[in-house]
C-alpha cells in the first residue's frame, strides 16, 4: 500500500523529495563563506552543501538532529514534521512500517 501511495504522490512535482534536496544542496553550494560545521556530520571542511542537505532531510522526517550512526532517536517531538512526499513514503516510511510489522509478529510469536 505504501509503495502505491508513493507512486501516486510522485506524479505531482510538489510532492517530490528530489527537488527539495537538490534545492538545499544548491543553497549550500552558493554560500561564499564555508561555515557550516556540525559535530553530528563530522564535517571539518565547513561544506554547506552537505550541511544544508542534512538539515533538509531532518526537517522532513524526525525534526530532531540525529547523527548518521545514532542507534536511538533523540528526545523531543518524533515525526513532528512528517511529510508524505514521493521518495519518503517508499524509502523511509515503508521501511519503518516493515520494521514495526516484523517486531509485532515477533512479539506475537513470543507471547
Amino acid at each position: 500500500l505504501l509503495n502505491d501511495i508513493d507512486r501516486l504522490v510522485s506524479t505531482d512535482s510538489a510532492f517530490l523529495l528530489g527537488p527539495w534536496l537538490a534545492s538545499a544542496k544548491r543553497w549550500g553550494s552558493n554560500q561564499s563563506i564555508k561555515d557550516c560545521y556540525s559535530w553530528m556530520l563530522n564535517n571539518t571542511d565547513g561544506n554547506c552543501e552537505h550541511f544544508y542537505e542534512w538539515n533538509a532531510r531532518v526537517q522532513l522526517t524526525t525534526w530532531n538532529p540525529t547523527a548518521p550512526n545514532d542507534t536511538a532517536i533523540p528526545g523531543g517531538p518524533i515525526d513532528y514534521a512528517a511529510k508524505h512526499w514521493g521518495g519518503l513514503i517508499g524509502d523511509y516510511y515503508s521501511k519503518r512500517a516493515s520494521i514495526l510489522l516484523l517486531q509485532a509478529l515477533s512479539d506475537e510469536e513470543a507471547g
